[in-house]
């Protein structure tokens, strides 16, 4: 009872922080949009940035979820390396969080900053132990420099990734959005593939290229 109680308020509050804005909506709208009282609220979530800190860790295990699915749904063969998959996410993985999630999280930046803190910290941890798979699978192929340091290497590109796509999402359009990801791609490409890796990773471009 309790967790569908919890599950009722967190959809219910996103729903209306979504529409109304994060400082717009009280815990008193969303009691009253669930027709319960504040006692009750308060059996789930002490205060409102409770609420909102949990709301972000669902958003955040659904984020880890969803790299996985997204990558199974693929179907891909055995054949498939880790240069392939790289390339077919820079072409068709923009982010595409719509107006209201990027309103919800620039309130949420602004006005709860260190919840939007603690927010990046697993964002980044997810994204950084996603692309450290994906380099020692690049090294396990003979596709990747074997010298690579891994754990430092992911690091670096997990910043450099978000910090891009912050800034891609904030000043360009989806056009020119994509045209950064794949200059991004590129340079780490170059950086990360061995001679056997550079050119594979040529060729296959050469041939995304003439299909585009």
């Amino acid at each position: 009872m309790a967790d569908l109680l919890r599950e009722d308020i967190l959809k219910t509050s996103t729903k209306l922080f979504f529409k109304f804005g994060l400082r717009s909506v009280s815990i008193e709208d969303i009691c009253n949009e669930l027709r319960i009282s504040k006692k009750t609220f308060y059996t789930c979530f002490s205060q409102k940035e409770a609420l909102i800190e949990d709301i972000l860790i669902d958003y955040d295990e659904a984020f880890a979820k969803r790299m996985e699915l997204k990558i199974k749904s693929l179907n891909l063969p055995e054949s498939t390396t880790v240069i392939d998959m790289v390339l077919f996410f820079s072409v068709f993985h923009l982010i595409n969080r719509d107006a209201r999630f990027e309103n919800f999280f620039f309130d949420m930046q602004k006005y709860y900053p260190e919840v939007f803190k603690r927010h990046m910290d697993r964002h980044r941890h997810i994204v950084t132990n996603h692309i450290r798979d994906m380099l020692l699978k690049g090294i396990e192929q003979g596709l990747y420099r074997a010298e690579l340091e891994t754990e430092l290497t992911a690091k670096i590109i997990t910043l450099e990734l978000i910090s891009m796509m912050e800034f891609a999402r904030n000043k360009l359009n989806k056009s020119e959005q994509q045209k950064v990801i794949m200059l991004l791609t590129d340079l780490h490409m170059r950086s990360l593939c061995n001679e056997r890796g550079l050119k594979y990773y040529l060729k296959a471009l050469d041939k995304l290229e003439n299909q585009q």
